[in-house]
């Protein structure tokens, strides 16, 4: 699954732990308006998780994690018994994952408004289980440079979380594609030069496959097509470089993968309802306000 780090770094993931207490009952956290994905972890006692209408009870040990920045409460749990009281503290680790998403990749589309990680499987996976506790521990002791070691262990658990959803059993599309070993080359060569004039029959020769197979077999595991997918990349590149650049529009869109800035200006438009100039006027407008709080 070389692929998903190409990935991940390509819509520019970060993450860092926000919360890590002891929440006493009755209590009850509010998630509303996340541009983020989120993860929990009930370290301690129970708690109850409402979703998009789904509501599970996640206990000792259990992963919350939230993809697409869904709404969602976590409440304490009436009347558990711990056999000695009724009340109990309840110890969560609360965390986020961002993503740069002008437009929605692939890999995030497929994944479901929420996934829940029990404490039996976590038990199995023993490198996610060790980064949850470490990333614990570093939270509450607050030593020198935690903060950096805090962001990077949590991209770390990102890609352990994926690679726990998208596990070889994992019936969704595109874990299927990071699977296949054409396809999964296919993404890794689109993502490590968008901007090469790719065709399918270039594609198709680089990666062993016919021309014809590997269109239908892209598209029934990626969910898109191949061109479809590459303009994809492509605008992601473009939007990164308009926000972190002041290179001129025809620059990045030669960079890009486009012969002529009027092409690249009428695709960009199309998917994004917004001009390069736009975007670009609108993310530093944005980085400006932020900067600001």
């Amino acid at each position: 699954m070389g692929v998903l780090s190409d990935i991940l770094r390509d819509i520019h993931a970060r993450a860092s732990v926000y919360f890590c207490d002891q929440l006493v009952p009755p209590w009850k956290l509010e998630m509303r308006d996340l541009d983020y994905s989120s993860f929990h972890q009930v370290r301690r006692g129970q708690c109850l998780i409402d979703c998009e209408g789904q509501q599970h009870i996640a206990g000792p040990g259990d992963i919350i994690f939230i993809p697409k920045g869904s709404d969602h409460d976590l409440t304490s749990v009436d009347g558990y018994q711990t056999g000695q009281s009724k009340s109990f503290k309840t110890m969560l680790l609360c965390g986020y994952f961002q993503f740069d998403q002008a437009l929605e990749h692939p890999l995030l589309a497929t994944l479901p408004p929420l996934v829940i990680i029990r404490s039996e499987m976590l038990e199995k996976n023993t490198g996610l289980k060790y980064t949850l506790d470490f990333l614990t521990e570093e939270f509450t002791n607050d030593q020198p440079g935690s903060k950096l070691l805090l962001d990077k262990l949590t991209e770390v658990m990102l890609i352990q979380l994926i690679r726990t959803e998208f596990s070889a059993e994992n019936e969704s599309n595109f874990s299927k594609a990071l699977f296949d070993n054409k396809i999964s080359h296919a993404l890794k060569l689109i993502h490590s030069k968008p901007e090469k004039s790719w065709t399918l029959d270039s594609l198709s020769e680089q990666i062993g496959m016919s021309r014809t197979s590997l269109a239908n077999r892209f598209k029934q595991l990626v969910g898109t097509t191949m061109f479809d997918y590459l303009t994809r990349i492509r605008l992601q590149k473009a939007c990164n470089l308009l926000r972190t650049t002041d290179l001129p529009v025809y620059n990045i869109a030669e960079k890009s993968g486009y012969q002529s800035e009027i092409s690249f200006n009428k695709t960009f438009k199309q998917h994004l309802s917004v001009t390069p100039g736009q975007f670009r006027k609108r993310s530093r407008q944005k980085n400006y306000d932020n900067s600001r709080k």
